[in-house]
């Protein structure tokens, strides 16, 4: 993959407007979708008892019991947290073990939005799952359409990435599945999703960056855990 050309860095706000490959210079294009943090209010999660899933551990214990709409949304998202009575109970998706998902109940203190790989923490609006066979945790990407993006909480996108995760079905160099918090890819506020990340028929311009800029766009987002 061609190296950036220039990136402009600041202390302050890491991005400033025109940072990126030079004039003229063609990017990679992405493959965009839209991943989320899941919540869901077992007292409104109504079937019928024969389309309820068990969520199993490694070790085969049931941790809790799902309709199958949100049994599968649970672990296609890889993660999502259960309003039980008084509790919010946060599970992730850990492997598939004799052909069966298996799952981990979490205490979410230090990772508020869930778990990527390697038990990083989801840093929402600036994390990627992408494909382990061309990336590692902790690489970045600059994404020039990002920048400026008014976030939920109105702080503006500075166009960087971590990759902090992987999935079953982000493979290829250029596909990337971005993590939007509690905001799904149909939710009006999600701003990802207002700006074509969460259609994959839509393609956008990026560029791996080097790592002495990685590192600094590491410190910046705190990671592996988050700001």
């Amino acid at each position: 993959m061609k190296k950036t050309v220039l990136f402009c860095i600041s202390f302050i706000a890491l991005v400033f407007p025109g940072c990126g490959g030079s004039p003229g210079e063609s990017l990679p294009l992405i493959t965009p979708t839209i991943y989320y943090k899941p919540v869901i209010d077992k007292s409104k999660d109504k079937c019928e008892s024969n389309d309820l899933r068990d969520m199993i551990d490694e070790d085969g214990k049931v941790l809790i019991s799902l309709c199958q709409k949100s049994y599968d949304n649970c672990q296609l998202q890889g993660s999502c947290f259960v309003i039980d009575g008084d509790k919010t109970r946060a599970f992730n998706f850990t492997k598939r073990k004799a052909g069966i998902s298996r799952f981990a109940e979490k205490h979410e203190d230090r990772c508020p939005y869930g778990y990527g790989v390697r038990a990083i923490c989801l840093d929402p609006f600036y994390s990627i799952a992408a494909d382990m066979s061309f990336y590692q945790p902790g690489d970045v990407i600059y994404v020039p359409k990002l920048v400026g993006v008014v976030l939920p909480d109105g702080s503006k996108h500075n166009g960087y990435l971590v990759v902090r995760d992987e999935g079953g079905a982000i493979i290829g160099e250029n596909r990337f599945d971005f993590f939007t918090g509690f905001y799904g890819p149909y939710d009006k506020d999600n701003v990802f999703a207002q700006i074509g990340f969460g259609d994959k028929d839509r393609q956008f311009g990026y560029e791996r960056v080097d790592e002495n800029i990685a590192k600094r766009i590491r410190e910046y987002r705190n990671y592996p855990n988050i700001p």
